[in-house]
């Protein structure tokens, strides 16, 4: 697809292009242009192909269309998808998605068409209709499957050769010598070996015949044979288990990462073969030692306790528009000892970047106003900004296929899936932040805070409401981050509803698209993934433009998000001060001018141990109010507003 768009953008004047107007569809510019897009149109499977022009107003209209059948106007509308934006930018780009317009449903490929002077004077789009372009996908998955089952059969059965003549090549000779060995313990020494072989088993024969000459040279020579044969059998066992966890260990990122069913059932097909031949593979080495078939042994734990790093004197700037996205990465970045500063927006993050220097730059894709790739744009363009060249990580909730290029091609130098996976983020910083600042922590030093992984009895209750806790502490690291999420979640879900009901009536569908986004990413998080679920498809609608589908369904996605509060109340009561000791003016006012200085300097560790150490204490009626407004602009990193609302008192 990506081909024939390139192709048809490249027979394209661009000085031409961009010049032309409604009242040029006579003149030989446009048809020298609708010839060459016509002799695409004549020769190539494709539905329509047309050129596309970006307005001022940020619409995208037809310009030339040479359709046979209901051509699309001179300054039609143009459906806009996120490949058609990234066309406008200069990049070529394909949907990852099909869409609706009034010819039918497609999926596009955008090239642009650049002037003299390299600026995108027009784009050329190119239309599939969703049944040739899903059926080509549905064969060449066939035949990848085909083939894939054709390699795995070839290579079990090689697999299965080779083992089997490894091991009857052991095996019999291995039965001779067991037996005459047996007879020569019992006495009798009268059968002789007679192996002619210059391995193993030809140095264990020969030892054996040794033995035979004296019982103290027997009993000797029978100690070193045993050992040259338990040797002899475990490099046996390497090299046969080691193709078989080699296929194994590819079959397994196959598994992870398919979502196709077929392949996934072959996969798991393969899965169970592989390690009942392991098993099989293990019983004839284990009966070859010892003439018997071996117990079942329980699976041992995996020790977790893993070589880790610390970078105390590493910085870096995590930007997202989600706040609880933010809490979950300090969390998690934690215990690395990584100075952390946050921004809610790109302009805020760009600000940033320009103040400070950073090892390592996370900046979210999906964002009001500014996204990910926009923000990382103005920083590079920066020349001599203090960040121009630090390595940027993006975050994104979308695991499309050809992510990694997309976002390469974007700028970016590597990027994460979310939920974030804590090892993933902790191998990627160790990767990014200089080798001098990383100090490692041996394996015997590394708390790995078993205790905090026990499950609270109030969480156990929450399967029962649609949240999966075990992967909601997963996604947070710790037992006690996830339940300062929830509590966080818990404490803005309601703003958050109200904040996608205004955006809904008020019709503001580029918004609320990003921040139904911005709420995916936050049940995720905690574990809530069927709403997570509904948050995906009403986000894709909003791509889309199915206005339908979003007037179907949001009202019911709204009040199960409000529902969840009430779930998570039992979690987070009240708490009861009327027992403890007023605070006195003189340590309000201190209390006051720490916040203060703590968030301007954006230092939300010390915040948090603010507002922790004042839970000794009950705080004066006059001042709740601010003190609650405070400790809430603080669990959202809103250090702008805690400053604002100390500066009017």
């Amino acid at each position: 697809m990506i081909d024939i768009a390139n192709c048809a953008a490249g027979s394209i004047n661009g000085d031409v292009l961009k010049k032309l107007t409604k009242n040029d569809v006579d003149t030989d510019e446009y048809r020298t242009i609708y010839n060459s897009l016509a002799v695409f149109r004549d020769n190539i499977e494709t539905e329509y192909i047309y050129g596309i022009r970006k307005e001022e107003d940020g619409r995208f209209t037809f310009t030339v269309d040479p359709a046979i059948e209901d051509p699309g106007e001179f300054g039609e509308e143009v459906v806009k998808t996120d490949a058609l934006v990234m066309a406008s930018k200069g990049i070529t780009a394909v949907d990852e998605e099909p869409y609706t317009d009034k010819w039918g449903t497609f999926y596009s490929a955008y090239s642009p068409v650049h002037d003299s002077n390299g600026n995108v004077a027009g784009i050329i789009g190119v239309d599939f209709s969703k049944e040739w372009y899903e059926g080509q996908q549905r064969e060449q998955t066939r035949k990848t499957v085909i083939i894939y089952v054709i390699i795995l059969i070839f290579t079990l059965l090689i697999v299965g050769a080779v083992c089997y003549a490894h091991i009857r090549s052991i095996m019999d000779p291995i039965k001779k010598i067991t037996r005459i060995a047996g007879r020569y313990r019992d006495g009798d020494f009268e059968e002789t070996l007679e192996i002619d072989r210059q391995d193993e088993l030809g140095v264990l024969s020969s030892a054996l015949q040794s033995m035979a000459t004296s019982l103290t040279e027997q009993i000797m020579v029978a100690e070193n044979a045993n050992h040259a044969k338990s040797v002899f059998l475990a490099n046996m066992s390497h090299e046969i288990r080691t193709p078989i966890n080699a296929m194994l260990g590819n079959n397994e990122m196959i598994l992870r990462e398919s979502t196709d069913p077929a392949i996934r059932s072959y996969s798991d097909n393969v899965k169970v073969a592989g390690g009942q031949l392991l098993r099989l593979v293990d019983e004839i080495l284990a009966y070859s030692k010892t003439g018997e078939k071996p117990e079942e042994k329980p699976a041992e734990g995996a020790d977790d306790k893993k070589e880790r790093f610390t970078a105390p004197s590493a910085r870096i700037l995590a930007v997202d528009d989600n706040t609880t996205n933010l809490q979950v990465f300090i969390n998690l970045v934690k215990r690395t000892g990584v100075s952390v500063d946050t921004a809610e927006s790109g302009p805020e993050g760009i600000e940033l970047a320009r103040k400070n220097k950073y090892d390592v730059l996370v900046l979210d894709h999906m964002m009001p106003e500014m996204d990910g790739i926009e923000t990382l744009a103005k920083i590079r363009l920066e020349q001599d900004g203090l960040n121009v060249s630090t390595p940027v990580v993006c975050l994104t909730a979308n695991a499309i296929p050809g992510a990694r290029e997309f976002y390469m091609q974007s700028g970016f130098d590597d990027y994460l899936t979310k939920p974030v996976d804590p090892n993933e983020l902790e191998k990627m910083l160790k990767t990014y932040i200089p080798d001098e600042k990383i100090e490692m922590v041996p394996a015997d030093e590394v708390n790995t805070d078993a205790a905090d992984e026990v499950i609270p009895e109030e969480l156990r209750t929450l399967p029962d409401y649609a949240i999966n806790t075990e992967a909601g502490i997963r996604n947070n690291g710790t037992v006690s981050s996830y339940m300062s999420i929830l509590k966080m979640f818990h404490d803005t879900i309601e703003e958050k509803a109200d904040e996608l009901n205004r955006l809904y009536d008020e019709k503001d569908r580029e918004n609320y698209t990003i921040k139904v986004h911005s709420l995916k990413s936050s049940l995720r998080i905690i574990g809530a993934e069927g709403l997570g679920e509904d948050a995906q498809r009403l986000e894709d609608a909003g791509k889309t433009d199915n206005g339908q589908y979003i007037r179907d369904h949001h009202g019911k996605f709204t009040e199960e998000c409000v529902k969840l509060k009430r779930v998570l109340s039992g979690l987070f009561p009240k708490e009861d001060d009327s027992g403890r000791p007023e605070a006195s003016d003189e340590h309000m006012k201190k209390v006051f001018d720490d916040i203060k200085a703590a968030a301007e300097e954006m230092d939300c560790d010390r915040l948090e141990a603010i507002f922790s150490g004042m839970e000794k204490y009950r705080v004066p009626s006059a001042q709740k109010e601010l003190f609650a407004a405070l400790k809430a602009s603080s669990d959202r990193f809103e250090y702008s507003t805690i400053t604002e609302l100390l500066e009017k008192e």
